[in-house]
């Protein structure tokens, strides 16, 4: 008899996959928190061989003539072997541990081996079909060679907690895979048919296994598979089903958590009324208990606020503003939302004040709703004022050319300083578009690109997607010749099953970013325009968190992602090539994306420069190169968890007090953080190879109490313009404009409304807002 337990249980993991490290072998923490788990060791570079931009020391008596180099961390865990600069471990971030086989719980599957090749690595070309394993955990995978196909038949032989060995029965072409990775009914069977099951000792074993593996439902599911057919009442495995129970409640406990942070509140909710109340700790149903209360309190107030408003708006002692009212307070209604909600808490915290008077508690509901709970104003006219200011700016948005006339009358709005538009701008909802966008389902659309041609790209927003709440967004590039559809669902999955982007809570945006679609990238221009022009369109269409888009690319898509991150280092929160190969010329433009996070995945025989790895590391990049052994030309969806995890922990890099930039293709602009520099093109023409550069060097000092200095140091540009934010400025203190030693500008100046209005109509970047700009 199946539980009650475990289906509600698998009801609620079907929509989300939840990971627990393993406490084994080696620990590396790198300083923004990231954790690897293996066998570590320092190297000098990833190929053994010192490269060429290692200088001697020199000034050091002791290390005079000595080369020195910067370390790079390997950690090998069985499936992949990751490499990263020694620059990034954290303080006392390595911990040496042991990773005994004793353990865990390992199981040896027998496969018979026939004759076995080998396989001259000089003629390998790629791999073309791998089919599935089948219930003897064999499969078969085609080998591309300069001499024609090879079948190879492999075998898993070691089945481990987190790892499986694969070995070629006939060739030999041996591989780790993830545990993950391989179907649960086939690791069911493999498990049973390798061990003696009516031995109650191998029944334990196999359920350990699965705990192990932190695959604890299927633990549970086999226990009572054990309890059916034996016909017991369980009680020999009491104390693992009492394990298995309370790590399944911690699971959902953990998942309801995630799920609120996402603002998934009804699946969090969902997930909470199943959440069984037995062997929970006493404080994780405290928190469970919190939460249903909190939710139902939501539901109530999202029910009961707009007559709460109407109320107020009643008891008004003038009525003159009652049509501007009941239109505020209709929008407020039909935006009202779980998402939404937490706008009116500084309504809901002084909404029975009674010292408070209608006016201002209404005002404490609008302005709030529109300017963010923590800038929620008491004055009703200035409320009123602000709603105004709302209602222009979406007209403003909505109009396809500046609109002299619109700015004017949003600057003569009263009180509207650059402080509240900044606020009204980030709180803003995208202008509402034709398109209805629904939760976890695709959106396909369309736009024109620089040069007119139509340029298709599909969204697929997370689920319960809300126009309150703002997301990270995982721009993904397919390599040349995929479905754009097959690409979509290998990143966020399918209504039956969902992907990391949906469990993780991400807009996936795929664009079709090849002018002529079937024909590779070659590192040009106008298909990295269509890619950052299909960022400025989301941005526009969607709730996007700037500070947290990352750019990712398989193949010859891998490539183009590394060329967008050089291009455009300001953009991005981090970069993702799976099996990109690095063009050459990358060799010559790569620190441009120095301030990035780097995430390089690929197979031994993938054919990846390490030159240019090796020059990342060298140069201290933030740099994490993850490689498959034996293995090339695959998508290596182990890495997926990694990879979301990872960038968790990522954010944009913003406001660099130095900026060194090489301009590497043909273009007349070119904008880096607070600069820009223009009349690139001519210059950039006249260099007789692409592998020429053109530099671009700017810095800011700031002086405490005193002023603000941005110069540039280092151009060719024959104009340049200066973005400033007040994150990057004190707009109490003095500024200061330098190109080249000649002072252009030294005075306070004044935020300009309409600056802000173009910028943000031009970018959509809710994250940075300029406030003022100046162009010499």
């Amino acid at each position: 008899m199946k539980s009650q337990f475990a289906n509600s249980v698998l009801i609620a993991f079907l929509m989300m996959g939840v990971f627990a490290p393993l406490s084994s072998a080696d620990e590396i923490r790198l300083e923004n928190g990231f954790v690897l788990r293996g066998d570590s060791k320092l190297i000098r570079s990833i190929d053994q061989y010192i490269v060429n931009t290692n200088q001697r020391n020199i000034g050091d008596p002791r290390k005079e003539g000595e080369f020195r180099y910067n370390p790079i961390i390997q950690v090998d865990d069985q499936i992949r072997t990751y490499y990263i600069s020694d620059d990034l471990l954290a303080v006392d971030g390595r911990t040496v541990k042991s990773d005994l086989l004793s353990a865990f719980d390992i199981f040896k599957i027998p496969q018979v081996k026939s004759g076995r090749k080998s396989i001259p690595l000089k003629l390998l070309q790629g791999v073309g079909k791998i089919t599935p394993f089948d219930e003897l955990g064999q499969r078969e995978v085609t080998i591309h060679t300069s001499r024609g196909n090879i079948l190879v038949i492999q075998g898993i032989t070691f089945l481990h907690p987190r790892y499986v060995k694969v070995q070629g029965l006939n060739y030999e072409w041996d591989v780790t895979l993830s545990t993950d990775s391989i179907p649960p009914a086939i690791l069911h069977k493999l498990l049973l048919s390798s061990a003696d099951i009516d031995d109650p000792k191998m029944q334990r074993s196999i359920a350990r296994f699965y705990i192990q593996a932190d695959k604890t439902y299927e633990a549970y599911q086999f226990l009572d598979e054990l309890t059916e057919k034996y016909a017991t009442d369980g009680k020999e495995y009491e104390d693992v089903r009492l394990e298995i129970r309370e790590q399944l409640a911690l699971k959902l406990f953990n998942e309801i958590q995630t799920r609120r942070q996402l603002g998934q509140y009804d699946l969090a909710y969902e997930s909470a009324q199943a959440l069984p109340r037995n062997d929970i700790a006493p404080e994780v149903l405290f928190e469970i208990d919190k939460f249903i209360k909190q939710y139902a309190t939501d539901l109530e107030r999202l029910d009961s606020t707009p007559l709460i408003l109407a109320e107020l708006q009643s008891q008004l002692a003038n009525h003159e503003e009652d049509p501007k009212l009941n239109l505020i307070r209709r929008i407020v209604s039909e935006e009202l939302s779980q998402a939404s909600l937490p706008r009116l808490n500084s309504f809901f915290e002084l909404e029975k004040d009674a010292t408070l008077t209608a006016e201002e508690r209404l005002a404490l509901a609008y302005s709030g709703w529109i300017l963010g709970a923590e800038a929620a104003v008491d004055d009703l006219q200035l409320t009123l004022n602000l709603w105004q200011a709302r209602f222009l700016v979406y007209d403003f948005l909505r109009s396809r050319e500046h609109d002299a006339q619109l700015v004017n009358q949003i600057k003569s709005i009263e009180s509207l300083n650059a402080e509240r538009l900044t606020a009204l701008l980030q709180n803003l909802p995208p202008v509402p578009s034709d398109t209805p966008i629904t939760g976890g389902t695709q959106v396909d659309l369309t736009l024109r690109d620089h040069q007119d041609n139509e340029m298709k790209y599909s969204v697929l927003p997370p689920l319960e997607y809300s126009p309150f709440r703002q997301y990270p967004v995982l721009l993904a590039l397919p390599p040349t010749g995929i479905d754009p559809q097959t690409f979509l669902e290998w990143w966020g999955g399918t209504a039956e099953e969902t992907g990391e982007t949906l469990r993780r809570g991400y807009l996936l945006v795929v664009p079709q970013f090849q002018v002529t679609q079937g024909l590779r990238y070659n590192h040009n221009l106008l298909e990295l325009k269509r890619i950052h022009q299909a960022l400025m369109e989301v941005r526009r269409q969607f709730s996007v968190n700037s500070d947290k888009v990352f750019i990712a690319g398989i193949g010859d898509g891998g490539d183009a992602a590394i060329d967008a991150g050089i291009l455009h280092p300001d953009l991005f929160a981090g970069v993702i090539s799976i099996r990109g190969r690095h063009a050459e010329d990358a060799l010559h433009y790569w620190q441009n994306g120095k301030r990035l996070p780097w995430y390089l995945v690929g197979g031994e025989y993938d054919g990846r420069h390490s030159a240019l790895l090796n020059k990342m590391f060298q140069g201290n990049s933030d740099l994490i190169y993850a490689q498959y052994p034996n293995r090339v030309s695959e998508w290596y969806r182990e890495e997926q968890v990694q990879l979301f995890d990872w960038m968790a922990l990522q954010n944009r890099n913003l406001d660099q007090l130095e900026i060194e930039y090489e301009a590497f293709v043909p273009q007349d602009e070119v904008k880096v953080d607070w600069i820009e520099c223009r009349g690139l093109e001519v210059q950039l023409a006249r260099l007789s190879s692409r592998r020429r550069t053109v530099p671009l060097e700017a810095k800011l000092t700031s002086h405490k109490g005193d002023s603000t200095t941005l110069q540039v140091t280092k151009t060719l540009g024959s104009g340049h313009t200066f973005y400033i934010s007040p994150q990057l400025h004190d707009f109490n203190q003095q500024l200061i404009l330098k190109v080249k030693g000649s002072q252009k500008l030294k005075e306070l100046i004044e935020p300009d409304i309409e600056v802000i209005l173009d910028d943000y109509r031009t970018r959509y970047d809710r994250q940075q807002i300029y406030w003022a700009k100046f162009e010499f």
